[in-house]
């Protein structure tokens, strides 16, 4: 039963704006992506990716799915640093569970905004971890959060896809 008081009715609206704002970053460019990067040396491997303009418009920004012989396909977003993106580290934020997994991440604890009170829109995060640090988040292993595909069946076929995708994001975007 759902009680009558606001509190409850804060967190469902909440809930329902990052899902809506995950699907929105999903529906972008679902049907064409702007880039396809891939590496020579990992031909069974490519990131598909599109340049959302959700959340903070100030940054680079970049989401899509990093594909394994088309049989696992990993959900990413990155944002820049809002300091200094050429010079401040890089942080791969790896998340794992059910739901939309990275978008906890980016909107209750670390990421560059979160959802108004209304659950309709965003604010900016003045505490998040980009105002020093590029940040990747990335769904993994397969089936947790917006990332499919076939399941993993050691930490080491994860850990290799996790490699492979750092070498071909970092060959495109050093």
């Amino acid at each position: 039963m759902i009680s009558s008081s606001r509190f409850p009715r804060r967190v469902l609206f909440f809930v329902l704006g990052v899902l809506i704002l995950c699907n929105l970053v999903l529906v972008q460019g679902h049907h064409k992506w702007e880039k396809i990067l891939i590496h020579r040396a990992f031909p069974e491997y490519h990131i598909k990716l599109n340049e959302p303009k959700l959340c903070d418009k100030t940054v680079q920004q970049y989401s899509g799915y990093f594909d394994v012989n088309n049989t696992k396909h990993l959900f990413f977003w990155f944002f820049e640093s809002r300091n200094k993106p050429q010079e401040d580290p890089v942080v791969l934020w790896l998340t794992g569970g059910p739901g939309c997994s990275s978008f906890v991440s980016l909107f209750l604890e670390i990421g560059p905004c979160s959802i108004n009170e209304k659950g309709d829109g965003t604010t900016p995060n003045s505490y998040s971890w980009t105002n020093y640090a590029n940040m990747i988040f990335l769904d993994q292993p397969s089936n947790v959060g917006y990332s499919y595909g076939d399941d993993v069946s050691t930490t080491t076929a994860s850990a290799t896809d996790v490699y492979v995708f750092l070498q071909i994001f970092f060959q495109n975007f050093p």
